[in-house]
C-alpha cells in the first residue's frame, strides 16, 4: 500500500463533503489532492497509509484506474477534538452521521464516528 492515500473534501456546488480514497492512481499524495482541487473541492484532510488510524472504513484494494469515495454528506465537514488511547485526534462528524448507513454494508465492526484523522495543530 506504498501509495494508499485518504482525502476529506467538500465539493462546493453541489455542497457535498466527502471520504475519498486511492490506492495505487496516484504516486503522491500531492497529486490526489491537486486533482480533487481541480475538480472544484476544498481539501480539508489528508492520509497516507503511514497516518491511516484502522477505523471502519477498510482500505480499498489496489486499482491504477479509480478512487473511490467512501461516505459522504450534505453541507461541509465538522470538526471535533477526540482523544482515543491518549492521542488527540479530530473527528468528522459531518460525513461519518451519512456514512453510518453505509456501515452495514460494509460489514464492519467499528462506528464510522470512530474514524479520525490525524491532528494537525
Amino acid at each position: 500500500m506504498a501509495n494508499y492515500f485518504r482525502i476529506t473534501a467538500h465539493l462546493k456546488s453541489e455542497n457535498v463533503s466527502f471520504i475519498a480514497d486511492s490506492n495505487g492512481r496516484f504516486e503522491k499524495l500531492w497529486q490526489f489532492s491537486a486533482y480533487l482541487v481541480a475538480k472544484g473541492c476544498t481539501v480539508y484532510a489528508v492520509s497516507t497509509e503511514e497516518n491511516l488510524i484502522p477505523c471502519g472504513i477498510k482500505p480499498i484494494p489496489f486499482n491504477e484506474n479509480r478512487f473511490v469515495i467512501r461516505a459522504c454528506a450534505m453541507g461541509t465537514p465538522t470538526w471535533t477534538n477526540e482523544t482515543v488511547d491518549g492521542v488527540s485526534h479530530k473527528s468528522n462528524k459531518t460525513v461519518h452521521r451519512s456514512s453510518s448507513r453505509s456501515k452495514r454494508r460494509m460489514k464492519t465492526n467499528r462506528s464510522p464516528s470512530q474514524c479520525f484523522f490525524p491532528s494537525t495543530e
